[in-house]
Order: C-alpha cells, then structure tokens, then sequence
C-alpha cells in the first residue's frame, strides 16, 4: 500500500570527475571526426526521437491523470451508494448472518466492486463478479488486513491484494460509527496506460527508423555537391604544387555551381581560386623558363672570353720573370678568378641542363671505387681534416646511373664538408644498403648548420654564413647540383644538423653536434645475389639460435 514513494538510498560510488571528463572528450572527438553525410540524420533523428518522446511523456502523463480521475470518481460514487444503502437499511436491517457486506448488492454497484464492513465485532468483505449468474465471493484474511491498514482519511490509496492484483481504495466511517473498506480494481485503467506506452514506443521506434533513413537519403542528395568539392579539393592537396610544373587540371563540374546555394557559391569560388593559381604558376614557369635560358645562353657566351682570360694569363705567366714582381702575383690573381668563374659557369650550364633534360644515361656503377676515390681526392685537398670511409668493401654497392654525375655528387658532399669545417673537423663517407636502397652519408662534426638555413640549404646561391665558413668562400651552387643529380637518379638528399652552442663568452659548449647528409639510391637488384644473401643470414641466424 502506497501513497507516493519515499526517497532511496543509492549506494553505489561517486564517479571520477577525471574519467567522466576524458570519456566525454573522447566522445565528442568521437563526435566530430563524423562526416556530415552521417552526422545530420543523427541529428534528424535525435530531435525527432526527442520531441516524440517529449510529446509522449506529457500524453501518457495527461492520460495517467484523466484514468486515474475517473477512477477516483468512480470508487467515490461507488462509496457513496454503499452510505446511501446503508442509511436506507438502517443498521437493525443488518443481518448478522448475512455474509454480503452492506451496499455491495446494489445493482448499479460495478462488479468486482469490493467492500469491508466492520461493525459491532462483525466482519464482511467480499465482492460480486460479473458472470451470468452473479456470484459472491468472500476476501481471505491476507487480502481483508491489507484493506484494513487503509487510514479512514477519505484519501485514495493503492492496495496490492493477494491473488487480485492492485486495487484503489478508500476507508470511511459511516454514521454508526461502523467501518467500510471500498475498493475498485486497477487493472483496466493500467492495461490501458501499458497499451498506449507499447504503440507509443513503437510508432517512435518506427518515426526514428524513418526518419533516419529519409534523412539520410536526403542529406546524402543535399550533401553530394559537398563531398565533390572535399574529393577535388583532396586531389588538389594530394599535388606537389612546390615545383609547379604540371598544370592544375581539376575542377568542380559546372553542375555543382550556382550563386543561390552555400555550396554552390563555394564551388565557384574554389574553381576560379584554382584558375587564378594555375595561371600564377603558368607565369612562373614562364619566368623561370626565360631564367634558364638566359643563365644558360650567359654561361655558354661566358666561356670563350674566360677560356682565353686564362690562355693570355697563362701565355704571359710563362716569361714571369721579366715582369715586376707585382705584375705576376696581380696576373696569378686574374688567372685564379677565371678559372673560379670558369667552375662557376661550367656549374649553372650543369644545372640549366639537368632543368631542360633531367633524365640522364644509367648503367650499373658499383659505388665501392667511387667512395675509395673520393675519400683519397678529399684527404689530397684538404690535409687538415681528418678523412674516414666506413665501408663494407666485400658488399657490393650497385646502383643504376652515371658514373661521372655520382662521382661528382661524393666530390661537392666532401667538399662541401671541407670548405664550410674548420680544420681538425672529422668527416665520416659511409655506404650501406638499407632495404632496397643503397644510402650514403657524409658526417661531420663541425659547428653544424644554423637552425634558420636547414630548410634552404639546397637552394640555389644559398651561402653559409661565415661560422661554418671560416675565411673560404663558395659560390652557393655545390649542394644544389648534389640536389639535381640525385634527383635525376631517382633518388632523395637531405640533411640533418645540430648547431654548437655557445656560452656567452663565445666560449664553446659540450655536447654533440655536426652535420649528416644523407643520399639514397636505388640498389641494383640481383634475384641470384638476394637468395644467397637471405640463405646466408638464415645460416646466421640458425648458429646463433644453436649458440
């Protein structure tokens, strides 16, 4: 028997804050990592299913209240006929040996109606069915005392009785002071409620469905101009645009164009700022074009006087001893300058060629002889550096190029090291395969390179800055060669460094530092060599294992 629920004691644990805030982060990560085509029906849905079940709640509530009402009205009335009988009867009409409780035999009394009568140390209590024939049936001890524990208030209270299921009643004294328990069943007014909630739920469960998959058909139309717009935009993205030398081709179809919707005017928008780009870079190949030639025809113009600066030079140097002697150290600083202007015109016609013609002879070089050359030409030019070759000479180094463009490539790399280190600076040439790679480095330990020129190190007339070039000079072009070679192999440069640090008085930090250039080249593949070099480290592997 209850009148309203009492509060309950929960005792579960509190929740972590922290972990109830990394699972709703998570989740709306979760959230926004959906595409749109997924994330409006969702939403279509959650506010259909929300607003049904709001509109759900507030009926079924509604209906709970008029039923229940009724229901009240009803076990009043249905009260009420029993005092009127009652008073009709007078309490001498009362027959002792009467098991019917008084008011219970009324014809308008609605069957299954129960009634407990005290009175004078006599009990009734029973109710009639609603069968062809009328039968009374009297209450068991369990079912009268749950009926007598109603308060004599006038209030409705819901009694569960034993075998009969949930019943509303109400407990009065009549005016001989006699007791009456009545009682009216609650079984249709909760088949009721349960009957509405169940098509309820399921017109939602349908709604929802519905809604889900309209709105996801129709978002999915709505949204198709959209995803075409992500998949040019990704193609666009996906083009190494740096170099600029393919034009930008793609674009959004005119069909997805239009000044009325959102996505239409971003699809124009898109196309015209890829035309604008496309034609920047059609005006910057044009420009670079007319660069390369120029170089090109200036350095192949260049060439004849500075061949014959040099034959004078050195045709008048032969009878030096008739000249003052500041005459011949001037001549000797003439002929130095056009042989380094000769070097310098002969590298821009190398690059203005692998910018024309990148592709290049091959033939199988094994890189072993090169690497021991360039390290003994490197020792002959520069004494003052200390030179190493790490280098596994019983493994061949066999990659497809040309052999002169890879000699030169080892010759800038060193060079490169000895001009920009000082003396004592200790440079490492190594080689060794890596996959199916041939990679080769050139490690130093000089003051490495700054922070800021990382990036443009390969870029053409890049200069280091006089810390890494202590009193030489170069002409910036070294490394950029190096790039274009390597590039025309097929292959990658780059470089890693770490600056010294200093103290603020210019004093030098311990710690590592140094460069590292790193080229890699495809290996030459050998099925035959592959199978002895996979057989041979499976012997090692199996000794060692034994061991």
């Amino acid at each position: 028997m209850t009148d309203r629920e009492g509060p309950r004691t929960s005792h579960q644990p509190a929740a972590r804050p922290g972990v109830d805030r990394r699972k709703r982060r998570g989740l709306l990560r979760h959230w926004r990592l959906l595409p749109l085509s997924k994330t409006l029906p969702i939403m279509l849905a959650a506010l259909l299913f929300s607003s049904v079940a709001l509109i759900a709640t507030v009926t079924t509530s509604a209906l709970n209240t008029s039923l229940y009402g009724q229901l009240n009205t009803e076990l009043s009335l249905a009260t009420e006929r029993a005092r009127a009988t009652d008073v009709a009867k007078g309490d001498a009409a009362v027959r002792p040996d009467d098991p019917v409780p008084p008011g219970l035999d009324v014809r308008t009394q609605r069957a299954h109606t129960i009634i407990v009568d005290l009175r004078q140390g006599s009990l009734r209590a029973g109710y009639i069915d609603d069968g062809e024939t009328p039968t009374f049936h009297q209450l068991d001890s369990d079912q009268v005392a749950m009926l007598l524990k109603v308060p004599v208030d006038g209030g409705f209270y819901d009694v569960p009785l034993p075998d009969l299921g949930t019943y509303r009643a109400v407990a009065i004294n009549d005016r001989t002071g006699a007791r009456q328990v009545v009682a009216i069943s609650q079984e249709a007014v909760a088949n009721t409620i349960t009957q509405y909630m169940v098509v309820q739920m399921i017109v939602i469960a349908l709604a929802g469905i519905g809604a889900l998959l309209l709105g996801w058909m129709l978002m999915r139309r709505a949204l198709h101009p959209l995803e075409v717009v992500a998949r040019t935009a990704q193609s666009v993205a996906g083009r190494e645009l740096a170099t600029g030398d393919a034009a930008l081709t793609e674009r959004i179809p005119e069909v997805f164009v239009d000044d009325v919707t959102e996505v239409g005017r971003v699809a124009g928008s898109f196309n015209r700022m890829l035309t604008h780009i496309d034609d920047a870079f059609r005006v910057r190949r044009a420009s670079e074009t007319k660069l390369r030639r120029f170089v090109a025809d200036a350095s192949h113009e260049l060439r004849t006087p500075l061949a014959s600066i040099r034959g004078y030079t050195q045709l008048v140097l032969r009878d030096a001893d008739t000249l003052p002697p500041h005459a011949a150290e001037q001549l000797g600083r003439v002929r130095s300058e056009s042989e380094r202007m000769s070097d310098l015109v002969e590298d821009l016609l190398l690059l203005a060629r692998l910018d024309n013609e990148p592709v290049i002879e091959r033939e199988e070089v094994d890189l072993r002889g090169l690497l021991i050359d360039a390290v003994a030409d490197a020792h002959a030019a520069g004494p003052n550096h200390h030179w190493q070759l790490d280098l596994d000479a019983s493994q061949p180094l066999e990659v497809l190029g040309d052999e002169n463009s890879l000699r030169q490539v080892l010759v800038n790399l060193l060079a490169n090291s000895r001009t920009h280190t000082p003396a004592g600076t200790n440079v490492v040439l190594g080689a060794a395969i890596v996959g199916d790679d041939v990679r080769i480095q050139v490690r130093d330990d000089g003051q490495g390179i700054p922070e800021q020129m990382v990036d443009t190190i390969f870029d053409r007339f890049v200069k280091a800055d006089d810390s890494r070039t202590p009193g030489q000079g170069s002409t910036g072009l070294g490394l950029s060669i190096v790039q274009a070679l390597v590039h025309a192999h097929g292959g990658s440069v780059s470089v890693a460094s770490t600056p010294q640090r200093f103290d603020d008085d210019g004093r030098p930090l311990e710690g590592v530092h140094g460069t590292t250039f790193t080229v890699l080249l495809s290996r030459l593949q050998h099925p035959q060599q592959d199978d002895e070099t996979g057989a041979q480290n499976d012997a090692d592997d199996a000794s060692a294992n034994r061991a």
